[in-house]
């Protein structure tokens, strides 16, 4: 009940809610029904004057800034600094308020028609959506606008043998070459392999370690380290003072480099991108045994689903499984037919 009678008060109160605040006063009235018309009247001037409360303008850069400087970066990493180089033209200075579905898909079309995989445009549209949900928790939006996400078509997850492996590293020149064969010891993610410095290493213990502000999650993530990753370290010793993988004194800062596509050309080689190396790291894992648990905790996803695009490679521990409820029949069936053509 919004109208009550309070102790030691000749008159009747009034107890609402107005945009989430509370109303809780005397109505100054003694009779119900002017109490009814008091708390009517009261309850219109404050939503009026709630709506009047005209709040700043937040604009998409505000929001972008507030985004990264929560996750405790200056920079924002290399994926999502190309994604927001192209929407800046196109949501620079907007008013975040502004943005609806509408909006945002036809932003969305613009990319696409680039000629780009409908999956890069939703690279771009999961920036934005995230960038939007948390402008929900500073209170700069009252809700968050739908997101369009484009359909795709199933992809086959794409790695490689280790012999074509052992084939693009003999084919790279030297410094990309060890880069590359560390990124199949460890599986790290590209700006992880590239950007690892002596600081993150326990060589003794054999492991290295990713910090949780250069985790793609926000958290750190454990690598423990085979042999092969060591001495690719130890060779490193020398090159440069703070980045464990350098060239010329400097510390590789790309991939995509002419040298890369080469070697992709001389070893017949197709549609392998540096990141399929993670990939096919995680593939070599579970077709040798490790589990899909075991595999998120050494690739450092925080989503299970994330592995399980994985799991059709790896079946060996179903095979103890297969006969146990079928054998048995099946055994008594391979004996019919044979009793079958002995009769025949």
């Amino acid at each position: 009940m919004s109208l009550y009678q309070r102790k030691n008060s000749p008159y009747i109160w009034c107890k609402f809610t107005v945009k989430g605040k509370l109303v809780q006063q005397s109505t100054g009235a003694v009779t119900r029904k002017e109490a009814k018309e008091f708390e009517a009247k009261l309850r219109v001037e404050l939503l009026n004057k709630a709506e009047q409360v005209v709040k700043p303008v937040r604009t998409w850069n505000d929001a972008v800034e507030k985004f990264y400087a929560e996750k405790l970066i200056v920079v924002a990493p290399e994926p999502d600094r190309s994604i927001l180089k192209w929407l800046h033209p196109h949501l620079s200075g907007v008013d975040i308020a502004t943005m609806n579905r509408e909006y945002l898909s036809k932003v969305g079309d613009k990319k696409l028609a680039e000629g780009v995989k409908p999956s890069t445009v939703n690279r771009l549209m999961k920036l934005v959506r995230a960038v939007l949900h948390q402008a929900v928790v500073w209170e700069w939006l009252d809700k968050s606008p739908k997101v369009r996400m484009f359909p795709t078509s199933e992809v086959n997850l794409r790695f490689i043998t280790r012999d074509e492996a052992d084939k693009l590293v003999a084919a790279l020149p030297d410094h990309l070459a060890i880069l590359a064969e560390f990124s199949f010891q460890t599986g790290l993610r590209r700006s992880n392999a590239t950007h690892l410095k002596w600081s993150q290493l326990n060589l003794e213990r054999k492991q290295a370690w990713v910090n949780a502000s250069d985790a793609k999650m926000r958290r750190p993530i454990p690598v423990p380290l085979s042999d092969v990753a060591i001495r690719l370290i130890e060779s490193q010793k020398g090159n440069h003072d703070v980045y464990v993988f350098a060239h010329n004194g400097k510390p590789i800062v790309s991939t995509a480099r002419p040298d890369w596509y080469a070697a992709l050309k001389a070893t017949g080689i197709k549609s392998f991108r540096w990141h399929d190396i993670r990939k096919t790291w995680a593939s070599w894992h579970v077709q040798n045994g490790t589990t899909l648990l075991e595999l998120k905790e050494l690739g450092g996803w925080t989503d299970y689903r994330s592995v399980l695009v994985y799991a059709h490679l790896g079946s060996q521990h179903l095979a103890k499984c297969v006969n146990l409820p079928v054998g048995l029949a099946t055994l008594k069936a391979t004996q019919a037919v044979q009793e079958m053509a002995l009769a025949a």
